[in-house]
């Protein structure tokens, strides 16, 4: 919340205390990195067991859809950011009123995540959108969307030695 106030937005952005998933009024598990990386926290995929939650980096969390806490959202007004630390397949699964709108949207990229998830099939939603632009390229130009441009951008960061991920803007 600082955040936005910090950068004078308090009338343009609404913040929720919620993780964004598949399931409306869902519980979710988030670990707290408590590192150096603060941005760095993550749902946790399988069930956390009681004791688990006694430790102090772990919170329970109510998850709701993009599609329920954003109905409203408009292709003209709207630009969806999302870097949700390897969920983001989960959240394209609980958005597909706002895919179908074709709202403008950033998403990180990475095929490890991706595969280790079994996620893959959810960012076939995307194949909605005409034109994606790999935001990590020296020469940003757009590329008309597809489902073998998705397979070449998922085996090129999966099979990179140095550069494993990147941001994909959907337009």
């Amino acid at each position: 919340m600082a955040n936005i106030y910090l950068n004078g937005l308090i009338k343009k952005v609404t913040a929720h205390n919620i993780a964004l998933t598949d399931e409306d009024n869902s519980s979710l598990y988030l670990k707290i990195n408590q590192d150096n990386n603060y941005g760095d926290h993550r749902i946790l995929n399988s069930l956390a067991k009681s004791d688990t939650l006694n430790e102090k980096n772990i919170r329970a969390v109510r998850g709701e859809t993009l599609d329920k806490v954003a109905p409203n959202l408009k292709k003209g007004n709207a630009l969806i950011w999302m870097d949700v630390q390897g969920h983001e397949g989960i959240v394209l699964n609980g958005m597909k009123q706002s895919i179908k709108k074709q709202i403008p949207m950033v998403l990180e990229f990475t095929p490890f995540f991706i595969k280790d998830n079994n996620l893959y099939d959810y960012f076939k939603l995307l194949l909605r959108y005409s034109v994606v632009y790999d935001l990590n390229q020296e020469k940003i130009i757009p590329i008309k969307f597809s489902e073998t441009v998705l397979k070449n951008l998922f085996d090129k960061y999966y099979q990179s030695k140095s550069i494993y991920y990147t941001d994909l803007l959907f337009m």
